[in-house]
């Protein structure tokens, strides 16, 4: 279940991440736009997730499947991300992009639930931190290879690398047994149940029961403000490396390897420590809040730094403890929203996960969405200012209410 939710998450966030390098000699020198359209197309992706994992994540919770809902989420999102790739006409992009969001939010809410339903509490953590890798590899290491494929082949070359990952994939989830929810059937109301004599009983929560839960509220909010900072390089970084320092499609999916290798190797350590007991209540009051509240402050520190250098060597620098803090803010958010739906004995695993891909969409919707306007006014370094003080306001969101576990 690990390996092929892992696989599916890295498949997902690769195909997203492709496009990063080439977009603005798409959309500025071919199609002649200005650089806000590049927002309005990762907006796009964000908004196809509000309608997938919600919908997705319901019909699979009610029903108790898994398997096919990945499976068809995997090959809309072939099918739509070779449609993106030989789009030659804005409109036909941001349709693609929309359907490609639906698909992406299908296999998002049901893989990771699936994780949930077998691992326990105590293991869910290094769990999640393995699955984070594979999202940091895809999402930060699509740019570099889209770089790389878009400098060799064009956009042509793009469609068939999509239509070969998706063919991998697909093998992987054919391949998986649909598990079986061994986490809801160990809850402390089933417990409770038996000892009382009385057969227990599934406890259907609904997304709103999940939203009003403060943990779970905060870190969606969380959520936003950490994987919405780290989505914020995609529609500027390349922007600015193009314009400050004349590299090309190539050089700027390089660049980008400097966040990927770090952040996909702190998402396991991270995970694991988050599961260990003797270091949550060093923690406490906060335990797992603790992370995502050190994570995110060092993190904010580090993108505040990374507009200053006039160098490409102080950036790379800088992206790369970017990238080692910032696994340590989002691995813990993952595990947190498992956790708190196994102490509250409701079957609604891939329901939170859905939530956490809403929040994640909302945070690719608005911030880089607003970001490339702003570059416009302030410049890059202002503008990571701006997403530093983003961070900033989810630490002290998360700080409000002590949460031990």
């Amino acid at each position: 279940v690990l390996l092929v939710s892992t696989m599916a998450v890295f498949a997902d966030t690769v195909v997203y991440g492709l496009i990063v390098p080439f977009l603005p000699d798409i959309l500025q020198e071919k199609l002649g736009m200005s650089s806000s359209a590049n927002g309005i197309l990762f907006g796009c992706f964000g908004v196809g997730v509000l309608v997938g994992a919600p919908v997705s994540a319901y019909i699979s919770d009610r029903y108790h499947i898994r398997k096919w809902p990945m499976i068809i989420g995997l090959l809309g999102l072939g099918a739509t991300s070779v449609l993106f790739a030989l789009s030659n006409a804005f409109w036909e992009l941001v349709v693609a992009r929309l359907a490609q969001g639906v698909s992406s939010g299908i296999t998002w809410a049901i893989g990771l639930g699936m994780i949930a339903d077998v691992y326990p509490q105590d293991s869910i953590g290094k769990a999640m931190g393995i699955a984070f890798s594979g999202f940091t590899v895809g999402y930060l290491g699509g740019p570099v290879l889209g770089g790389l494929i878009y400098d060799a082949g064009g956009v042509h070359a793009i469609a068939i690398f999509v239509a070969a990952i998706t063919v991998v994939d697909l093998v992987f989830r054919l391949l998986l047994r649909e598990p079986t929810d061994t986490q809801q059937d160990s809850t402390e109301v089933s417990v409770k149940s038996e000892e009382a004599g009385e057969q227990p009983e599934r406890r259907r929560t609904t997304m709103w029961d999940l939203l009003k839960d403060w943990p779970i509220l905060a870190c969606c909010v969380a959520t936003i403000t950490v994987t919405g900072a780290s989505g914020a390089f995609e529609p500027v970084l390349p922007i600015h490396l193009r314009n400050d320092f004349g590299l090309n499609e190539k050089l700027i999916g390089v660049v980008f390897i400097a966040l990927v290798v770090p952040n996909a190797i702190v998402g396991p350590i991270a995970g694991r420590y988050t599961d260990d007991e003797r270091v949550l209540n060093k923690l406490a009051p906060y335990g797992r809040f603790g992370f995502m509240i050190i994570g995110s402050i060092l993190t904010a520190v580090s993108i505040a730094f990374i507009g200053l250098p006039r160098n490409l060597a102080g950036l790379v620098v800088n992206l790369v403890f970017c990238g080692l803090l910032n696994g340590v803010a989002a691995v813990p958010i993952m595990s947190t929203m498992g956790v708190r739906v196994h102490r509250l004995g409701g079957d609604a695993y891939a329901k939170v996960y859905a939530l956490f891909n809403i929040a994640y969409s909302v945070g690719v919707i608005i911030i880089p969405t607003i970001l490339p306007p702003i570059m416009n006014v302030i410049g890059f370094a202002g503008t990571m200012g701006v997403v530093a003080a983003i961070l900033v306001f989810g630490a002290i969101i998360l700080a409000i209410q002590p949460t031990i576990w």
